[in-house]
């Protein structure tokens, strides 16, 4: 089975419409109570009828039902630009969001200061799903010790062509970004923002620079 664990704003809409080129039926995407992890995954006979489970789950919540078999993959952005793409998106892409009333004509050092939740979603966002700690070196030993593949968020395409090729798929059309936020902030970024921002994420620093080197030297 292929776990694909989506960090939020890393482009996973984008991977979500590769992937149903890929699977259809056999794809279980986690936006729903009944695809909860310990729902689907703790019944062996649910868990054998997927080929790719993706979506917003961390890797604690399916650590426990993974077997020698299974694939993760997973990708990660650079720690600034994926806060300011998430707090884009609560305060002007998305007014439906249970913070966007809140935090809506904050900074987002002034959004962090006053609403626990968004400082806790922007502070090492992305080792906390590969790990299920703030921790770089707990993600990287999630990362050996598991059959792990983590991408830059540049390199959609090619994961989503491995996975493809993991389930001996062959003529995947290209992957193109769905994410029309990605390079477009509209809201204000100070220089205050940025420094909280790297001061927040120190771990997700450090873990965008262990792949991005790994990967200069594939």
């Amino acid at each position: 089975m292929l776990f694909f664990i989506h960090v939020p704003r890393t482009g996973g809409t984008s991977v979500l419409s590769a992937l149903l080129q890929i699977v259809t039926s056999k794809l279980v995407w986690y936006d729903r109570p009944h695809h909860w992890p310990s729902y689907l995954l703790r019944s062996p006979e649910i868990k054998n009828s997927i080929s790719v489970y993706g979506g917003h789950f961390g890797y604690a919540q399916i650590r426990d039902y993974l077997t020698a078999a299974d694939h993760i993959y997973s990708i990660i952005r650079d720690p600034i630009q994926r806060v300011l793409s998430y707090h884009n998106h609560i305060t002007v892409r998305d007014p439906n969001h249970p913070l966007h009333r809140q935090i809506k004509h904050l900074s987002i050092a002034k959004a962090a200061n006053i609403c626990p939740q968004f400082e806790w979603e922007v502070t090492n966002t992305q080792s906390w799903f590969l790990s299920g700690t703030k921790n770089f070196q707990e993600v990287k030993r999630v990362l050996t010790s598991r059959n792990v593949r983590l991408y830059e968020m540049r390199e959609i395409g090619r994961m989503v062509n491995d996975i493809a090729a993991d389930l001996g798929v062959v003529g995947l059309s290209s992957v193109e970004s769905l994410n029309v936020s990605a390079n477009d902030y509209i809201t204000t970024v100070t220089e205050e923002d940025i420094e909280f921002v790297i001061r927040q994420n120190q771990e997700d620093i450090k873990l965008f620079e262990y792949i991005h080197f790994k990967n200069v030297l594939l």
